[in-house]
């Protein structure tokens, strides 16, 4: 990714990463993903990701969505791309049927 001077998104991830680490591991990484995706502004908090009842499955399958992925990238580093390449809008159709709200 380029350098920029506004590293907030790296910032961020070192957050992350060291937030991950002190957890120990374990299954429960796959929600202090959610979470950092979240707090990222990448999924919404009411997404069902999020729900107390979700699966690791559910973030595989929105992961799969290559402009969730875009709009994380951009977050991280915005010169990294032009965002006119392509529309920013979530694809969700990768989400099993009822996970939408």
């Amino acid at each position: 990714m380029a350098n920029n001077s506004n590293n907030s998104g790296s910032n961020i991830v070192v957050g992350a990463v060291g937030s991950l680490n002190a957890s120990g591991g374990g299954n429960d990484l796959w929600h202090e993903c959610v979470a950092w995706l979240t707090r990222c502004q990448i999924i919404p908090p009411d997404h069902v990701a999020n729900s107390p009842t979700a699966e690791i499955r559910v973030l595989a399958l929105t992961l799969r969505d290559g402009v969730l992925l875009c709009n994380l990238v951009l977050y991280l580093d915005p010169t990294c791309m032009d965002p006119s390449d392509f529309t920013r809008r979530p694809q969700m159709a990768q989400l099993p049927p009822g996970s939408q709200s």
